[in-house]
């Protein structure tokens, strides 16, 4: 039985004549991947930095969501006097959008070393494709969580 780490690897390949294409994100959340054609070894290599970035994701994840919480009933409940909604939101958010974009930058300073040689390629694929090989406790988890 594969383990759930699997799925996210075989997401961001997909099987191309010339090996497989690689689809790395981009550091900006709302900004278009990069796309590779890798060899079979430099799969194997990618695959587990995926592995480390999807264990240090889980843990950021974790972090944010427990950090906006208490962001958002704290100063409400104890300081509620001071602070309004919309700062508790600013100041929870202020908190939050760092857990998403620092496992970002973190996978792609792993991947710098070996995908600054690697040939770019035109081949896209779908979000479809990558969330059908995703676990669906994984993809549930994320939604929610998100």
């Amino acid at each position: 039985m594969a383990s759930w780490l699997d799925g996210f690897v075989e997401a961001s390949f997909k099987a191309a004549p010339e090996g497989y294409v690689f689809q790395s994100p981009n550091p900006w959340l709302f900004a278009r991947p990069h796309y590779y054609l890798v060899n079979d070894a430099q799969k194997a290599v990618i695959g587990e930095f995926i592995r480390k970035r999807a264990r240090f994701g889980m843990v950021s994840g974790i972090v944010g969501v427990v950090g906006v919480l208490t962001l958002a009933t704290v100063p409400l409940v104890f300081f509620g006097q001071y602070f309004g909604p919309f700062s508790t939101w600013l100041l929870a958010m202020a908190f939050y959008v760092p857990t998403m974009i620092v496992p970002r930058i973190y996978y792609r300073r792993l991947l710098r070393p070996i995908i600054k040689d690697l040939p770019t390629t035109d081949r896209r694929f779908a979000i479809r494709l990558q969330l059908a090989v995703m676990p669906k406790w994984a993809l549930y988890t994320g939604i929610i969580c998100g």
